[in-house]
């Protein structure tokens, strides 16, 4: 993989908690391309991959159901094929959001790319352990299910988190447990 090529791939956040920011966008939190500016500088050729219209989505908030299910799996279907890509160019690609629910494309595309996931390791760094799920939820938030979600290696009853645990059809579990270090 050519080292100074970088895809940052700004995707948008929020829906997978309560924070609702999917209309501000992870380029917020870097303003006017200030990252690329920075990485250019000591070398790096960056490209922006700004996610193309995803929406617009309804806030989701249903009793027992996943927050905002619809639209965390469009944004991690589109981020899972933007993963995929940048690695087919040979560039590294750096996803860049804030919300845990993200993990399940970023994830997936590795997987589907290097269609051996045995020989992935993942360093996940978060501010809190996401391993929560149906049935001792207080949030419905799928941030806080996603890391469940990947790993979980029982029958599942409840249809939204099947449908986090059965993305994109690659088996369950998605990851295993002894291949993260959280």
């Amino acid at each position: 993989m050519a080292n100074d090529q970088l895809d940052i791939i700004l995707a948008p956040y929020g829906f997978g908690g309560t924070d609702n920011m999917a209309q501000e966008g992870a380029h917020a939190l870097f303003g006017d391309g200030e990252l690329v500016k920075r990485l250019g500088a000591i070398g790096y050729e960056c490209n922006e991959i700004q996610p193309p219209s995803l929406g617009p989505f309804e806030i989701q908030e249903e009793s027992g159901r996943i927050r905002n299910l619809e639209a965390i799996l469009t944004i991690n279907n589109w981020l899972s094929e933007s993963i995929k890509n940048s690695l087919s160019r040979n560039h590294f690609p750096i996803m860049l959001g804030g919300d845990g629910s993200l993990v399940l494309g970023t994830i997936s595309g590795l997987i589907e790319f290097y269609r051996d996931p045995g020989k992935l390791g993942i360093i996940w760094l978060t501010n809190h352990m996401q391993n929560s799920s149906p049935r001792v939820t207080k949030s419905w938030n799928a941030n806080r299910m996603i890391f469940t979600a990947l790993t979980f290696e029982q029958e599942a009853k409840h249809a939204d988190f099947i449908a986090l645990m059965k993305f994109r059809s690659l088996g369950t579990p998605i990851i295993n447990k002894n291949q993260i270090v959280h």
